[in-house]
């Protein structure tokens, strides 16, 4: 398990990591807003379960932290891991369409990890389903030579919105 896996296991240390990157990036440094380091930011994570905490309860406190700026600064793009197992991926995937539906400010989902771990058409079947209740798709595809036409248009087969990384798209 990665290092910041571990500093990041509990809901008090989601919470201070997540608003010391919101305060970097969206906080201004001196009384201009020029020193702002952005003024739109999404911000990606992945929902993790602990002993300490659900998927759910992740969100949440991540989602209290982006809504504490203007919607016009920051918002929620929930990360899949290809790795993820169906059930993991149908958990976080419905929470990401019900917190939309909640009002919430997730406004999309996006997929990473290894491309030849997971099973190609469960992630299809329920990117489809999160892309149909409005929420944004992003892929990262075809970024090693080693990675298939193939799962580059299942992928492509979703209509994402953006695109990761898609250096040997072909």
């Amino acid at each position: 398990m990665p290092a910041l896996y571990t500093l990041t296991s509990t809901l008090e240390a989601v919470v201070t990591t997540t608003r010391a990157v919101l305060q970097l990036f969206l906080n201004p440094t001196s009384d201009a807003a020029e020193s702002l380091q952005c003024t739109y930011l999404e911000l990606r994570t992945t929902p993790r379960a602990t002993t300490h905490m659900t998927r759910e309860r992740y969100l949440a406190v991540v989602l209290d932290e982006v809504e504490m700026y203007p919607a016009t600064w920051a918002a929620l793009i929930v990360s899949v891991n290809h790795r993820m197992s169906d059930s993991d991926l149908e958990e976080c995937s419905s929470l990401a369409i019900e917190m939309k539906n909640r009002g919430r400010r997730v406004v999309g989902i996006d997929v990473c990890g290894d491309p030849h771990s997971g099973d190609l058409q469960s992630f299809t079947q329920h990117l489809s389903r999160a892309k149909g209740t409005g929420l944004g798709l992003t892929v990262h595809i075809a970024e090693s030579t080693n990675n298939t036409t193939e799962d580059s248009l299942a992928f492509l087969s979703c209509h994402p919105d953006r695109l990761g990384h898609a250096t040997f798209l072909s």
